[in-house]
């Protein structure tokens, strides 16, 4: 099982829309995958169209050990290979209890024959970003290409390296997403330049487009709601990119 950590520290680069089309993207492919929403907007289930309520057990539940993850988890039509752990409790990011309690949560999904965790984390380097490095195998770090987003790739790298030194040895950089690229002379520029800084780093680019701007509305990826948009062919080489890195063996 590999567990994926999708981070960016500032908000409004599509952090969960990344987070989302990847874990459908695995799914797709036939990898049993569990998509976490450790964001307090929800951004990843509200876009799936999933919401936590008080007749089942969330996130919130299984961090607290009233219940296992994998009880806490949804369906979503048109997957039979994702499941979605949403949280009802905006304020759990404060409370979850010592530094690898997710962790220990995550640990008996490895027995249920899980391939792949995908965490989309709050945008900011809160407490639950934290324990989600710590609990990752990998960290996938969303850039959008403009000036103040490259910046902070700085701290955002050193973070990564410190909870990798302190509290995850094995903990290491999965990629670089360059996401809502524009076709704009700037975007080329700023893109290069992320290559150039970071070689070998970068993975495939998800451009802006409408489509992948309208899909929210139909609660489903770009993939299926257009599947011969230039978003869905994006999407679908970054899947592919990190299959090529990290894919387990299939479950039978």
């Amino acid at each position: 099982m590999r567990t994926v950590a999708v981070v960016q520290a500032k908000g409004g680069v599509g952090k969960s829309t990344v987070s989302v089309h990847l874990a459908c993207g695995l799914a797709d492919a036939g990898f049993q995958t569990i998509l976490i929403d450790l964001d307090p907007s929800c951004g990843s289930s509200k876009y799936l169209g999933i919401e936590a309520d008080s007749t089942r057990p969330d996130l919130w539940d299984a961090l607290e050990g009233r219940a296992e993850l994998l009880s806490a988890s949804q369906t979503i039509d048109g997957f039979s290979h994702l499941r979605v752990i949403p949280h009802r409790f905006s304020g759990y990011e404060a409370v979850i209890r010592g530094p690898y309690r997710l962790r220990v949560c995550l640990a008996p999904l490895r027995r249920k024959g899980i391939d792949f965790v995908i965490l989309d984390t709050p945008p900011s380097w809160s407490p639950a970003t934290a324990k989600a490095l710590t609990a990752a195998n990998e960290a996938l770090v969303v850039a959008e290409p403009k000036t103040l987003s490259l910046v902070a790739l700085v701290d955002q790298m050193r973070i990564i390296e410190d909870t990798r030194e302190r509290m995850n040895p094995d903990l290491r950089l999965l990629g670089i997403v360059p996401n809502r690229v524009l076709r704009t002379r700037l975007s080329r520029q700023s893109l290069a330049g992320l290559e150039a800084k970071y070689p070998g780093r970068v993975l495939p680019a998800i451009r802006e487009s409408a489509q992948l701007a309208e899909a929210p509305g139909s609660h489903q990826p770009v993939s299926h709601y257009a599947p011969g948009s230039s978003a869905a062919r994006d999407f679908a080489s970054l899947t592919e990119a990190v299959m090529r890195l990290i894919a387990p063996k299939r479950s039978v």
